[in-house]
């Protein structure tokens, strides 16, 4: 679970921002909690209005949210009043007003289950034996597909980190997609390639597969 603090506010109202905190949980939904809220009267009453949020966080970084709405809130009248709020995207790095706004020519995701779909898993150890026992992870080459005249896929492993002892060795290896075009596209465009992978992904291995992360 990663949370980033920092002033939420909708676009055109910098002049109301909201103190709040996001949070990215280990499952990879988004939710955003506001010590304050944007409506005013009857706004403990649950909302289905979805909306842009952007979000000027105390690391430096801007942030988009899409397709937020509000889920809960509490208010204990004349003192305090939160909201919580789900969100259905998140784009960190820039404040936009649409997915159309923005082109690309591609993007990066990481999605469940996709080492399985693929065949094998990205690395492989040698040892060497000694007093102690060492080894060199292997990254395997990257995996170049196409997609379509205009999109090609690349498969490609990171070794994040890694424990070692006299006893035993642990590591975590993510396997991502990259899919790039020819032409710019945009964010709508590049996402919805990213979501029918996805589907394709879950036919193939029968089971439900998730998002945990995308970068443009």
């Amino acid at each position: 679970m990663e949370t980033y603090k920092g002033w939420f506010y909708r676009p055109g109202e910098d002049d109301k921002k909201i103190a709040g905190h996001l949070t990215i949980n280990d499952d990879s939904t988004v939710q955003l909690d506001l010590l304050g809220g944007f409506y005013e009267g009857m706004s403990f009453i649950r909302s289905r209005e979805y909306f842009t949020i952007w979000g000027d966080l105390f690391n430096g970084k801007k942030v988009t949210l899409f397709d937020s709405f509000k889920s809960n809130s509490n208010t204990v009248y004349g003192k305090s009043h939160t909201e919580l709020y789900k969100i259905h995207l998140t784009l960190i790095g820039t404040h936009i007003n649409a997915r159309d706004t923005l082109h690309f020519n591609e993007i990066n995701a990481e999605i469940d289950e996709i080492n399985d779909w693929i065949g094998f898993i990205g690395g492989d150890f040698e040892y060497e034996t000694n007093k102690k026992t060492t080894y060199t992870y292997i990254q395997h080459d990257d995996i170049v597909f196409n997609i379509s005249d205009t999109l090609s896929g690349v498969f490609f492993f990171r070794q994040l980190k890694d424990f070692k002892s006299d006893r035993e060795l642990t590591f975590r290896e993510k396997t991502l997609i990259n899919i790039k075009s020819n032409e710019f596209a945009s964010v709508s465009h590049l996402i919805h390639s990213i979501m029918i992978l996805r589907k394709l992904l879950s036919y193939f291995i029968g089971r439900k597969t998730k998002i945990r992360s995308m970068s443009l």
